[in-house]
């Protein structure tokens, strides 16, 4: 139940998750997000 809430959150930050793995090795996930504009004033 973790991973797609977490898949939620993220997309609503303008993100995405990549996943990798090999059988009997273990997974590598990986949260991208989007770097924010600094505001001015």
């Amino acid at each position: 139940m973790g991973l797609p809430i977490a898949k939620h959150v993220v997309e609503l930050h303008g993100g995405h998750i990549e996943a990798e793995g090999e059988e009997g090795k273990g997974s590598i996930l990986t949260i991208v997000l989007p770097v924010a504009e600094e505001r001015a004033g």
